[in-house]
């Protein structure tokens, strides 16, 4: 998951560059953000991935956008 600012990418391409990377998109970038305790972000990506190594290696790669905050959720 994924917190950003600011949309200042292409939105279209970030997505095909996640789909490339083995990643699913939850298209939750341009949704809406309801805090129920503490502040929402303005924007949150979730993003699934095959296993968390797939995630880190794309979020530290050039083809990623600039977050505030990122994270990896391993389930069950």
């Amino acid at each position: 998951m994924s917190e950003y600012s600011a949309v200042n990418w292409n939105l279209a391409d970030v997505r095909a560059k996640i789909t490339a990377a083995g990643g699913h998109a939850f298209n939750t970038a341009n949704g809406k953000v309801t805090a129920i305790e503490g502040t929402a972000p303005a924007h949150v990506g979730i993003v699934e991935w095959p296993n968390a190594e797939a995630a880190i290696n794309f979020a530290k790669s050039k083809d990623s956008p600039k977050a505030d905050r990122r994270f990896v959720i391993e389930t069950e």
